[in-house]
């Protein structure tokens, strides 16, 4: 993020005081919003949510898996991706690391795809945080890409530092502070 771009977020939130920006005006200077999926896939997703809620993880994994055979068929890159993110959260609850490993690499592809940066950090990190104990190496070159790709997303730089923090908070949770900090 360049500082011409953080001074136009301190000018929108009113710290600047320079100028004095509308609601509109702010609306239109927003981020855009993160992709979203089809309306069919959406629904699928929702449910899977209640389900992950509910400790329903076998109902959430098949609704996941529904989500994305109707992104596929659909055509629906952010479909796609958010269906393999819940997919890999899922797996991950489920002590099946393999699978939610193979789940994030093809959310981070899906991504990849759509150029949506944030999302990419989001799958690259928890890639990292799921290899650290046993591929360590492996683990530091997806956290290098994550931070790389975070640190120069320019369509949604505030999402792209979201999800850096919520990263570093995994480390940080793990007293993992040398790596909490890169984030």
């Amino acid at each position: 993020m360049s500082v011409t771009d953080i001074a136009r977020v301190l000018v929108m939130i009113g710290v600047l005081g320079l100028a004095k920006v509308s609601a509109a005006e702010t609306q239109t200077r927003a981020e855009p919003a993160e992709p979203k999926p089809s309306p069919t896939v959406q629904k699928l997703l929702d449910k899977a949510t209640a389900d992950v809620s509910a400790k329903r993880n076998a109902e959430a994994l098949a609704l996941a898996e529904r989500a994305l055979v109707a992104a596929h068929a659909e055509n629906d890159g952010a479909g796609e991706a958010q269906a393999q993110r819940l997919r890999a959260q899922v797996l991950s609850a489920m002590n099946r690391r393999e699978e939610a490993l193979s789940a994030w690499e093809a959310a981070a592809a899906a991504w990849a795809r759509m150029g949506d940066g944030p999302g990419q950090v989001e799958a690259l990190s928890a890639m990292a945080a799921q290899l650290d104990l046993e591929q360590r190496d492996k683990a530091a070159r997806l956290r290098a890409q994550a931070l790389g790709l975070g640190q120069s997303e320019s369509k949604r730089p505030l999402a792209a530092a979201e999800a850096l923090q919520v990263a570093g908070q995994i480390y940080f949770d793990r007293q993992e502070l040398n790596t909490a900090r890169d984030f």
